[in-house]
């Protein structure tokens, strides 16, 4: 879907699907935007680490999107600011951006 909304749009855009883990230990950047939509099971934590592992990766004004369950609160790791949720029924959207420390 995400590569057919790139095409959509005539966006330059690398899609990557693969899992957030495996992507993090190749992940080279600069990255202007990053979504995760990890299975609701993962845990909070394990997806931090994830987000952790993309610090260096990302652009100066990258943003990051992470999908969560509403009833599992993501709290951004550090290095990182949330700056805007959106909740939707059971599903919430967390949008947060680097900071200059890691």
């Amino acid at each position: 879907v995400a590569q057919q909304n790139v095409r959509d749009l005539g966006a330059e855009a690398v899609v990557h699907r693969t899992s957030a883990a495996s992507f993090v230990g190749t992940a080279t950047g600069p990255y202007d935007l990053v979504l995760l939509d990890p299975p609701y099971a993962v845990s909070t934590d394990d997806v931090a680490a994830v987000v952790s592992g993309l610090h260096a990766a990302l652009a100066d004004d990258a943003v990051v999107v992470v999908e969560r369950s509403t009833r599992t609160p993501f709290v951004w790791p550090p290095g990182f600011e949330g700056f805007r949720k959106r909740a939707h029924g059971e599903t919430t959207v967390w949008f947060g951006a680097r900071t200059d420390e890691p």
